[in-house]
């Protein structure tokens, strides 16, 4: 039968199959080349084995959804825990979990973590992402701050089996089979790897900034709608919020007075020994000529009570 090809104001491509107008990619999509070449008119009897392979599908997206939930509650338990230093000790750290449940939760959750982190050549992650979860798992071992960069990237792990079910169901909706989905998926993958490529090289967790959805990858958005956050995307802005270039957080900047959080934070260090600007005594600014006379790379306290490391701007 004919195909027919419709292109609306937006730009967007659809073709009839002999039932309705399904969406079709965009001719300048960079992962147009991993898709078959033209759409072919579904195949009823394929019905069958696609609600087979989706329902193969679902016990992954219960975990993945399972382990969005273990990252709230972690990032949680690391505003109450401090993570890393004597707790890295395996027997001393093993002994003070015995003691403490929230300790006892943390090792609960860095244990499902673990088991999720996929060995390569399976699941909804690349080879590249697969080797970097098996190398860093968050834990009470591991140093607060890696921690929290962790969960960011296993929320997009998670996430990333949560979408493959997306793009299944838009796949076989777009070209009536399944045949050479799994082959696309994972060039998706590949060329948009969770981990900086350079995370590999520098021994911690970078998140890789230029990171495309599948829909922008293989052309597929059907609309604005499509480039909304994910709720894993979503978790993570909230928890990371928006930094200047030098690190800081805006829009808020410095009143010139100690908000109570820095207040509340710098209490912590008030016994402090190590030299000012080192993580273990950090400075307290507040105003912009204070911040701006601090060298990069120093340890401050925000005026949200977060403490982080200054960065030169850029």
């Amino acid at each position: 039968m004919p195909q027919y090809i419709a292109t609306g104001p937006n730009g967007q491509r659809k073709a009839w199959n002999g039932e309705a107008w399904v969406s079709i990619p965009r001719a300048d999509a960079k992962g147009l080349a991993y898709l078959p070449e033209r759409l072919d008119r579904p195949d009823k009897s394929e019905a069958a084995y696609f609600n087979k392979w989706r329902t193969e599908q679902d016990k992954g997206v219960g975990t993945a959804e399972t382990g969005l939930s273990d990252a709230r509650r972690m990032e949680g338990l690391l505003t109450k825990q401090k993570t890393g230093g004597i707790y890295s000790v395996p027997v001393v750290g093993s002994a003070m979990a015995l003691f403490d449940p929230e300790l006892r939760e943390m090792d609960a959750i860095q244990s499902r973590a673990a088991r999720q982190n996929r060995t390569p050549g399976e699941g909804a992650i690349s080879d590249f992402d697969a080797q970097q979860f098996l190398a860093m798992t968050y834990g009470k071992d591991k140093p607060t701050e890696t921690n929290r960069a962790l969960i960011q990237a296993q929320r997009l792990g998670n996430d990333a089996m949560i979408q493959k079910r997306t793009f299944n169901d838009w796949y076989f909706q777009t070209y009536g089979n399944r045949l050479g989905a799994d082959e696309a998926w994972f060039q998706y993958a590949r060329d948009n790897p969770i981990f900086d490529p350079a995370s590999e090289s520098a021994g911690e967790p970078r998140l890789n900034a230029n990171r495309m959805n599948w829909r922008q990858y293989f052309g597929a958005e059907r609309g604005a709608g499509d480039g909304r956050p994910t709720q894993a995307q979503e978790d993570i802005t909230r928890a990371v919020g928006p930094r200047n270039a030098d690190g800081r957080k805006p829009p808020e900047g410095f009143s010139g007075r100690l908000t109570d959080r820095q207040r509340a934070a710098a209490a912590m260090f008030r016994s402090a020994k190590e030299p000012s600007g080192n993580k273990g005594n950090p400075y307290v600014p507040t105003t912009d000529g204070e911040f701006e006379r601090i060298p990069p790379g120093s340890w401050i306290i925000d005026v949200d009570g977060t403490l982080y490391r200054k960065k030169a701007a850029r």
